[in-house]
């Protein structure tokens, strides 16, 4: 009887140990599926504010080249007065000197003042400035366009590093407890980094 009993405790007690053990590996399962879902979760939100790069990268381009077009019209368009005004230029210089030996002073005196009426110099430099304003505009255009161009590229290594890490920590629901922590603690550590990660790439101009 009492080799019974003490059977019968060793049983209980075995059986009490074992549902312990599998309480306590489902409490490990859930808190491993709850980090899963958050991983998937914020995956999906680092994919969405890669896609608004990618979006802004591919605007500030088609900008990019549309604002080149004007830049280098502007510039054929300066280049055009330019060459008038230097034209003028060279008539008044003549006029100027055929004034001194023309018989008809004055009529050369009125052609030279129609000359100079005719004067481009402030369009001149209203296109100048148009010219310059266009290209430094297609410049600044173009190093954005690298920036969101780097920060989609980033955020994409960002989704592939965090799909390691919801391996590591997917993995680790099949195997058993005593192997687990080596997988599950490096995917908890790349999780933090990563959201470290895209936390930084976020708070840059």
């Amino acid at each position: 009887a009492d080799k019974a009993t003490a059977r019968a405790d060793k049983e209980a007690a075995r059986a009490a140990a074992a549902e312990a053990t599998e309480a306590a590996d489902a409490r490990y399962r859930r808190r491993i599926g709850v980090l899963l879902a958050l991983i998937v979760v914020v995956t999906a939100l680092v994919a969405v504010i890669e896609t608004r790069a990618a979006t802004n990268e591919s605007w500030y381009a088609r900008e990019t080249t549309r604002t080149g077009v004007e830049a280098m019209a502007a510039n054929v368009t300066r280049a055009a007065a330019a060459g008038v005004d230097t034209d003028l230029s060279a008539n008044q210089d003549a006029l100027a000197a055929s004034s001194l030996f023309s018989a008809d002073a004055r009529a050369a005196e009125r052609a030279q003042a129609d000359v100079e009426d005719l004067a481009v110099q402030p369009e001149l430099d209203r296109l100048t400035m148009d010219a310059q304003r266009l290209t430094l505009k297609q410049a600044a255009q173009a190093e954005t366009r690298v920036t969101w161009n780097n920060r989609a590229s980033q955020y994409g290594t960002v989704i592939t590093t965090r799909g390691v890490a919801l391996f590591l920590v997917g993995f680790a629901l099949v195997l058993s407890r005593k192997i687990r922590p080596p997988v599950l603690l490096p995917g908890i550590l790349l999780t933090v980094y990563c959201l470290a990660w895209t936390a930084w790439i976020w708070q840059r101009e």
